[in-house]
């Protein structure tokens, strides 16, 4: 791996536990700078510009969130609880998912809004929830789309009880 590429994934890994506890749209090239210790031309060296930025710590939740949660050969169990640990902040993110808590904005904002006229985060969003739901399905529900909603949304109410005694 490149220094460069090292850097980006460093800036990222930082801002990822930003949005983890903030929010992703509080993500912006000041708070982002002052969270990941570099310039903010330092930032666009890697960004054109915040919904880019955005967009490339969505990316790198998702991937993280696929190799933390679904590893291979792993048993139903095994993801589930990995699942329910990543919600709530014992997995790497301190704040819990953000991808969980996007979704959560990104739900309200996609209701108001035409399907063609959905910003590229919230089809992002819409599309790694999605991505998700299937890969839940596949490990823990044999297929089985409407039962992994279902473990998806019960995910959803042990993040909030979780975040609610804290």
């Amino acid at each position: 791996m490149r220094k460069s590429e090292h850097s980006k994934l460093q800036i990222l890994s930082r801002l990822a536990e930003y949005a983890s506890v903030h929010g992703l749209w509080a993500l912006t090239f000041g708070t982002a700078a002052a969270t990941a210790y570099v310039s903010k031309g330092g930032l666009q060296r890697y960004f054109a510009n915040k919904e880019a930025m955005q967009l490339a710590v969505l990316e790198h939740v998702a991937a993280t969130l696929n190799e933390t949660v679904f590893k291979p050969g792993s048993t139903p169990d095994a993801v589930r609880e990995a699942w329910f640990r990543w919600l709530d902040g014992r997995g790497l993110l301190s704040g819990g998912c953000v991808l969980a808590a996007t979704a959560a904005v990104v739900g309200v904002s996609a209701q108001l809004e035409e399907e063609e006229l959905l910003s590229p985060l919230t089809a992002a969003t819409q599309s790694a929830l999605r991505q998700l739901v299937v890969r839940l399905a596949k490990y823990c529900t044999g297929g089985d789309l409407e039962a992994a909603w279902t473990l998806y949304g019960a995910g959803l109410a042990h993040r909030q009880r979780i975040r609610l005694r804290a």
